[in-house]
């Protein structure tokens, strides 16, 4: 088994794409808010200040197309922030797909170039911890323990698959998104 600073400490880009396509999944909380601390704009729209807006983290853009917003709508800093993060193609958007968070880099090594896949953060939207300044103080925390169980779980299990009436993303939403049922079919790794 690997010692967690070893699972800390190795660059593993699938694991990271696997862990964070696994939260845009999931979508651990089904909403986030925000208060308005001014009057502002969204979408054309007058949002008076001390107004709570929320934000669903697991329909359109998400799990779902977007659905089409008028760039006349959007205000001026919103345009020139929408380069910050990519986005899903609509084709396999509901598809559980890790892949989707890995992009190609050139890397030079002593005069060698070579092609790597690197884990984007970016790759496209997502809210599951949060965001900015008010975003989950927890995040770094969570992803390191999901980096160690899914490594030491995958390290000592062969998970094998369960038939389509038992496997479901099925939730239950309280203040957090709950799985209805969580069952796997696992078999020991014997060295």
């Amino acid at each position: 088994m690997p010692s967690v600073q070893e699972v800390l400490r190795t660059n593993i880009p699938y694991l990271d794409a696997m862990i964070e396509e696994t939260f845009r999944y999931s979508h651990i909380v089904p909403f986030t808010t925000r208060e308005t601390i001014v009057d502002t704009q969204l979408l054309g729209h007058r949002i008076p200040r001390g107004t709570q807006v929320l934000f669903v983290t697991s329909d359109e853009s998400f799990l779902k197309p977007a659905f089409p917003i008028s760039q006349a709508q959007r205000l001026l800093w919103a345009n020139g922030r929408k380069s910050d993060y990519g986005e899903w193609a609509p084709s396999d958007i509901a598809d559980f797909k890790p892949e989707r968070w890995l992009r190609k880099e050139q890397i030079v090594v002593d005069g060698v170039t070579t092609e790597m896949e690197v884990f984007d953060q970016k790759a496209g939207p997502c809210l599951h911890l949060g965001a900015g300044p008010r975003g989950c103080f927890g995040r770094r925390l969570v992803y390191l323990e999901m980096r160690i169980a899914v490594t030491l779980l995958l390290w000592r299990f062969e998970f094998l698959e369960v038939g389509p009436e038992l496997n479901s993303f099925d939730a239950i939403d309280t203040s957090t998104e709950e799985p209805k049922d969580c069952i796997v079919k696992i078999r020991e790794i014997i060295d």
